[in-house]
């Protein structure tokens, strides 16, 4: 749940206030990672990105150590490099994003 203040912010941009309430299942999922003010930056984020993987037919791969708003955010695929890389295989999607950490940079 986001505190008033966050809301009274929101209420000001209803942009910001449709992403946050678009967002807030997910914010439920990472309050504890994520303080409020740094998920009024996210929100919108994410609902765009959402948007662009239906408009694109894209799917989002993230290895495990991905920030939560990427992990728990956006992420249609999560595990190891593995598991991610059996998943890419199988996936019908035409494009694929891969978030992965420095050392899958070499490889993927």
């Amino acid at each position: 749940m986001l505190h008033s203040d966050t809301l009274t912010t929101a209420g000001r941009k209803p942009e910001l206030a449709a992403a946050l309430g678009a967002t807030a299942d997910i914010y439920g999922r990472v309050r504890r990672l994520i303080p409020e003010a740094e998920w009024a930056v996210y929100a919108p984020l994410i609902v765009e990105i959402e948007r662009l993987k239906e408009e694109r037919n894209a799917v989002i791969l993230a290895h495990n150590y991905q920030t939560p708003q990427i992990f728990h955010g956006v992420a249609d695929i999560t595990g190891d490099s593995l598991a991610l890389a059996k998943r890419a295989a199988e996936t019908e999607a035409d494009v694929i994003v891969l978030c992965g950490v420095h050392f899958m940079a070499e490889t993927a």
